[in-house]
């Protein structure tokens, strides 16, 4: 499914992208307002599906998370935007909480001699997810990675504006307050009903997996249209040039039924050159 964040379209854009859509058989996007920009572009009915990392249940991520283990309670900071306010915000947190702070990133500003992480693998990144006490994000997978693991979170709204995908997945889960600009916006009390979070996603996975299943079995059957027009139609191998013509002889003989039987005469006996046999060679 297509992804982006918002933009202004030209009447330029539109009349291109009108004239491209025309060219898919279905579409599906992962975001509202891209189903809102596209929807007045095309007569098809456009699918708003999940991110493909959000198809996959708590289970599924659990496992893949590493085994270690904290000695202490931490807030975890996963910054990629906006870094300063993530990890201000993380500060201010932890120190309420009278949790240490772990902060993933891979910029310029690593240090050695601080808590931050810059070499988490995958399985090393979900773990510390998973053991957080609270996680504060920028980044849209941090967001998603947090709800799946059910985590409590903040996920810090960036000055830059782009937002919409991360917007757009917390207004359909029910949780657009936590999606927060400064320190006045936290609630430290509240905690995430994920018995809420988890009806949605299941409903929501559910559409988005029979859409799935329905793409591929449309493929499926395109595919074998095309491989069986392809048999007839393609003469350049010799294979697909007899089958091709089986068809058609198939197709003469029933047409030959319907003459009538032609009155039988004496045979007349013709004398025949041999260069005509060379000639009904070459047409056969």
């Amino acid at each position: 499914a297509s992804s982006m964040n918002s933009i202004e379209l030209s009447d330029s854009d539109k009349k291109n992208i009108k004239e491209r859509l025309m060219n898919f058989k279905s579409i599906s996007v992962r975001e509202s307002s891209m189903l809102n920009l596209l929807s007045p572009l095309t007569d098809k009915k456009i699918k708003l599906v999940l991110d493909p990392t959000m198809l996959n249940d708590y289970t599924y991520w659990l496992k893949r998370c590493n085994n270690s283990k904290s000695k202490s309670k931490y807030i975890l900071s996963y910054p990629l935007r906006d870094s300063e306010t993530v990890i201000s915000l993380s500060q201010k947190i932890a120190g309420e909480k009278l949790c240490s702070l772990k902060i993933i990133r891979g910029d310029s500003n690593w240090n050695l001699f601080s808590k931050t992480l810059n070499t988490a693998g995958p399985s090393e990144a979900l773990s510390l997810i998973n053991n957080a006490e609270i996680v504060v994000t920028s980044s849209f997978h941090g967001t998603v990675l947090s709800i799946l693991l059910q985590k409590d979170f903040y996920t810090i709204k960036c000055k830059d504006g782009n937002n919409v995908r991360t917007e757009s997945v917390l207004n359909l889960l029910g949780l657009k307050d936590r999606m927060i600009e400064t320190e006045s916006d936290m609630d430290l009390s509240s905690h995430i009903d994920y018995r809420m979070v988890n009806e949605i996603l299941m409903r929501e996975r559910k559409k988005s997996q029979n859409y799935q299943d329905a793409m591929k079995l449309l493929n499926a059957r395109v595919t074998n249209l095309e491989s069986n027009l392809h048999i007839e139609i393609d003469m350049e191998r010799i294979e697909d040039r007899s089958k091709a013509l089986s068809y058609i002889g198939i197709e003469v003989a029933d047409a030959l039924k319907t003459i009538p039987t032609p009155i039988e005469e004496p045979a007349k006996v013709e004398k025949i050159e041999a260069g005509a046999f060379a000639q009904c060679d070459s047409l056969r």
